[in-house]
């Protein structure tokens, strides 16, 4: 496969105020034949422009959102109609993950962050049937939808977490500049050699297990440990659950169903847990 020179365009990133007449003339040739230098380019779905601004992923979803919420008025006012659920799945569906998709990664000025929230605002009224002139504090207080600052830290915090939990991303965030350190750590984490992790064998941990959703998979999972697990003098049973008063948590550890290991009672204070008080018995 070879790249075409008619359908292939470039950008040049430059600073957000600086001005493109002021750029030195730069010529890429494929072929023979001159690239043509465009203004904004689509990579992979996110919109990429020479000035480093989002305007036009701004322009593209305001038209998204007014064609949603169009669509909910019209369903909503059917005779069928739909539920409040309903709506917001459907904004979810066609506006936050577009919202989401590219623009956390991008620099924006404190206008363009307005601007997208106003954006969440409008489709989120739509969804609840609340006239557009509703007063922004009062739809805030519903705590329906969140601001795109808090959509754009919990998207930055799950990337980071999905590489801090390979190998090739833990070297990705080592050239970025990240500490390799896990979310809720205080400790930063190291890398172990090639050699001792051959060493080490690390089953998945199941995916799909909801208590309610898949009850059935969940207790089946828990049979097929308990038949290889149940005889071995090795292996333990360990639960841990919030005492349903007070402040205390109670953790569990068994060797099987009749010989209790260890049961500790820990009672926290604080937002820091600190353990004050704590029971163990042995048998």
């Amino acid at each position: 496969m070879q790249c075409s020179p008619e359908k292939t365009e470039m950008v040049r990133i430059r600073a957000r105020y600086a001005k493109k007449k002021d750029l030195i003339p730069v010529a890429v040739l494929l072929d023979g034949r001159q690239i043509r230098e465009a203004d904004v380019i689509r990579v992979l779905g996110m919109w990429i422009q020479g000035n480093s601004g989002t305007s036009h992923t701004l322009q593209r979803l305001r038209g998204t959102t007014a064609n949603v919420a169009r669509m909910i008025r019209r369903i909503a006012n059917s005779e069928m109609g739909l539920e409040e659920k309903e709506t917001i799945a459907l904004v979810h569906a066609f506006v936050i993950s577009r919202v989401t998709y590219a623009l956390p990664y991008q620099t924006m000025t404190n206008q363009e962050t307005k601007q997208i929230n106003t954006i969440i605002r409008k489709a989120f009224k739509a969804a609840l049937g609340i006239p557009e002139n509703a007063k922004t504090e009062r739809v805030e207080k519903l705590g329906i939808y969140n601001t795109f600052e808090e959509y754009a830290n919990a998207v930055l915090l799950s990337q980071k977490e999905r590489l801090n939990s390979s190998y090739h991303g833990r070297r990705i965030l080592e050239k970025m500049g990240y500490t390799l350190r896990p979310l809720y750590c205080d400790e930063e984490t190291v890398l172990i050699d090639a050699e001792k992790r051959t060493h080490l064998t690390v089953a998945p941990i199941p995916r799909n297990m909801h208590p309610t959703y898949h009850a059935g998979r969940r207790k089946a999972r828990a049979d097929s440990l308990r038949k290889a697990f149940q005889n071995s003098s090795e292996a333990v049973f360990t639960d841990v659950s919030k005492a349903s008063r007070g402040s205390h948590v109670v953790a569990i550890v068994a060797q099987n169903h009749t010989t209790m290991a260890s049961v500790k009672t820990v009672h926290t204070s604080g937002r820091g847990g600190s353990n004050s008080h704590s029971h163990i018995q042995r048998r």
